[in-house]
C-alpha cells in the first residue's frame, strides 16, 4: 500500500469502512453503511459528500461543528462552498482551456447523486450528463467570474487524482 497511497496515506486502516461497527439507534452499522443508509438515502442531497469527510487531504474538510437539524441547509452550502475553494476540488487552466475536478465528482455513484437535483441540458453541451450536473452544481458555489467561464469558457474536463494522505489538520 505505501508504494501506491504513500506512507502516510488514511487507506492503511484496514477496514475503516467496512469492517468496523458502531451502534445507531439500537443497530449495529459498519461506517459504509451508515453513510448509504442514514445519509444519502435518506437526505438525497448530493451536498450531504461534503458534510462526509474521509479523513485524507482530498476530502471535504471536517466540520468543528456538530450538523444540526435546525441549521443544516447552511451548514451543507458552507461546506459545498469550502470545499469546491480547494485547489484539489476544482482548479481552472485558461490558458490549456482545461478544468479539473475532484475525483470526487468523477466516482459513478457520487456523480449520478447531482443528476437528480442539477441535470441541465442546455449548459455545458459536449459533456455526459453526470459531469453536466457537477458543473451546474458548482456554479452555485464559486465566485460570478468563475461561474462566466464555466458556464461559456471552451475547455475540457480533466478529473485529478484523490490524494488519500492523512489530513490531520496541520
Amino acid at each position: 500500500h505505501t508504494f501506491f497511497w504513500g506512507a502516510k496515506s488514511v487507506r492503511h486502516i484496514e477496514g475503516k469502512w467496512t469492517k468496523k461497527k458502531f451502534k445507531v439507534m439500537d443497530g449495529v452499522f459498519t461506517l459504509l453503511e451508515i453513510e448509504e443508509r442514514f445519509f444519502r438515502k435518506e437526505f438525497a442531497d448530493p451536498r450531504i459528500l461534503f458534510a462526509l469527510n474521509r479523513a485524507s487531504l482530498s476530502g471535504p474538510p471536517l466540520r468543528n461543528e456538530p450538523y444540526l437539524g435546525y441549521k443544516l441547509n447552511r451548514q451543507l452550502d458552507d461546506q459545498a462552498k469550502k470545499f469546491i475553494a480547494n485547489p484539489l476540488a476544482l482548479k481552472i487552466d485558461k490558458n490549456k482551456g482545461k478544468v479539473y475536478l475532484s475525483a470526487l465528482f468523477q466516482k459513478t455513484e457520487y456523480a449520478r447523486s447531482f443528476l437528480a437535483k442539477y441535470r441541465i441540458d442546455r449548459k455545458f453541451k459536449g459533456k455526459i450528463p453526470e459531469t453536466r450536473a457537477v458543473l451546474n452544481f458548482i456554479t452555485n458555489y464559486v465566485p460570478q467570474e468563475v461561474k462566466k467561464y464555466l458556464e461559456l469558457g471552451n475547455y475540457t474536463v480533466q478529473f485529478m487524482g484523490y490524494n488519500w494522505t492523512i489530513n490531520d489538520g496541520s
